[in-house]
């Protein structure tokens, strides 16, 4: 919930309709959830989830655990996930100055679709698990190439 608060970039996230959750707060989780099932289902569109369910402070880059909402989503419409590794971005904003930092270079890899149609709900933690490692992978060869 606290990007919706960080200067220019929360107002923007809120103009362009993302949808935000208060952590632990179960009520608020479920509008999230019933919100998009409703606008996938109507507006056949693609929505961006973000299944670390907050913030991730790691320098390393290492990837927290991934929540169930994003991928419960995706089974309930047969939708498509398109998994997609951004390298750490944490240091890209100064939580001391509260502003962005300049010439900051993100680095987004955006990996092969996963067909979520012939999964069965007993799938699910499997796909979270195999999702999140091609991620983690990606997100370290990522990290490795700049470093060369």
């Amino acid at each position: 919930m606290f990007m919706s608060h960080l200067p220019l970039l929360g107002w923007f996230m809120r103009t362009s309709g993302c949808l935000f959750v208060k952590q632990g707060d179960s009520r608020s989780i479920k509008a999230l959830f019933d919100g998009s099932l409703r606008y996938l289902e109507h507006e056949r569109t693609s929505i961006v989830m973000f299944p670390e369910g907050r913030s991730n402070s790691s320098i390393s880059g290492s990837l927290l655990e991934f929540k169930k909402g994003a991928f419960y989503l995706s089974y309930c419409t047969n939708a498509p996930i398109i998994p997609v590794a951004v390298q750490c971005t944490y240091p890209l904003y100064s939580w001391k100055d509260y502003r962005f930092k300049r010439n900051y270079i993100i680095r987004i890899r955006v990996l092969p679709p996963i067909s979520t149609e012939h999964l069965t709900e007993e799938d699910i933690p499997t796909l979270i698990a195999n999702t999140r490692d091609d991620i983690q992978k990606a997100s370290i060869s990522q990290a490795q190439h700049h470093l060369l």
